[in-house]
Formats: C-alpha cells, structure tokens, sequence
C-alpha cells in the first residue's frame, strides 16, 4: 500500500471486454518501472484503453514524471491516499492523453460507483489499515 503499482486496461472489441494486466514492474515508494509488453500492447484483437498507477499513501496528482511519461493515445488514471481511499476527484484523477496533450476527464464517467446491495449493508464493516 506504500508503493507505486502500475497496471493497464485493455479493451478487446470481438468479446466486448476489459482485461486488467498487470506488467513486470519494480516499484518504491516513489515510482514505478515497469516493463511494456509490446507485443500485447500492438495486439489488434486488444486495445490498450487506460494505464491506472498509484501514488500509494500520496495524494493523488500528476507529477512532472507522469506529464513526461503519459503520451499515448489513451486514458491515464492516478490514484493515492490508499489509507482514506474513496472513489472522489481528491483520491482519484483521469485524463485522456494523445501526443503528450492531456484533458481532465471526470472519473465517474470511466468507473462505476460501486453499489453495496442492501441487504449486505449490515454484514460489512470498515476495515482498519
């Protein structure tokens, strides 16, 4: 939870499915390396549609190394404070990216808000990080 992780979305049109891949990567608490899969990543029957890395116990934001890295012609997304984590503009950033150009994108028109069905309301309780 300390760390920086990286994973990217694909998005395959034949099955109408997202796919969460996860690369090799080195992570700290500050960064995240990680290797491109270059073959997947020029797969035609998949589409890289989001790279998603997290800033760990950090706010979330775009650093200088994200607007550096981010070029691609897809979505980017950062999330941080893991510890007080919600699915809000303060722990949860997406942009759309093409040639180095970003526009803010608003995450719940990406995401859905989880709903809890009512009936498990009662069973579920905060967990204590």
């Amino acid at each position: 939870m300390g760390t920086e992780a990286l994973a990217q979305i694909y998005f395959s049109p034949e099955d109408k499915k997202y796919t969460i891949y996860i690369p090799e990567q080195s992570v700290t608490g500050s960064s995240v390396d990680f290797i491109r899969d270059t073959d997947l990543e020029h797969n035609p029957a998949a589409y890289l549609v989001m790279e998603i890395h997290s800033h760990g116990y950090y706010h979330a934001y775009w650093s200088s190394t994200d607007n550096d890295d981010e070029l691609a012609h897809c979505l980017y997304a950062v999330m941080g404070d893991f510890p007080h984590f919600k699915l809000d503009l303060r722990h949860l950033l997406v942009r759309a990216a093409t040639g180095g150009f970003h526009v803010l994108v608003n995450p719940y028109d990406i995401f859905a808000y989880p709903q809890i069905p009512y009936e498990y309301g009662p069973y579920l309780e905060k967990v204590k990080a």
